[in-house]
């Protein structure tokens, strides 16, 4: 039996950092963004992230910690909480508490992605919803 773990991986795309204009905050919404396509995929406690379906949105629960992890950033948790709060004044996420359970104190996100991919093609770039 090895002991041996699983590497984790971080890709950005050019055109996300583009948008952003800060490298960290572009891991963040891309990482955000990878989490968001796997809805039926991950839904998992122990994974660190639940979903919610809401219409045709998907909101996810994750703390500031565990995205920390999955970014692979050496950052507070509060640092990355003000990442996110950054993200959503920029339009790509939106944020919430979870309106099904009050004490739930783990915020949800869900990525905006009609906003980001309208600022790529302001970008100049050839981008559909399928690239993200």
């Amino acid at each position: 039996m090895n002991n041996f773990r699983n590497p984790r991986r971080v890709i950005v795309k050019e055109e996300i950092v583009a948008i952003i204009g800060d490298m960290n905050l572009a891991i963040v919404l891309s990482q955000l963004l990878d989490l968001s396509k796997c809805v039926n995929k991950n839904d998992d406690p122990k994974n660190g992230v639940t979903f919610e379906l809401d219409g045709y949105d998907v909101w996810m629960s994750i703390t500031a910690n565990n995205l920390l992890d999955k970014c692979l950033l050496n950052m507070s948790d509060r640092s990355m909480r003000t990442y996110l709060n950054k993200l959503c004044d920029m339009g790509f996420i939106s944020s919430r508490r979870n309106p099904l359970c009050k004490f739930d104190t783990t915020m949800q996100y869900m990525v905006n992605v009609d906003n980001i991919l309208q600022a790529i093609i302001a970008k100049g770039y050839d981008c559909k919803i399928t690239d993200l």
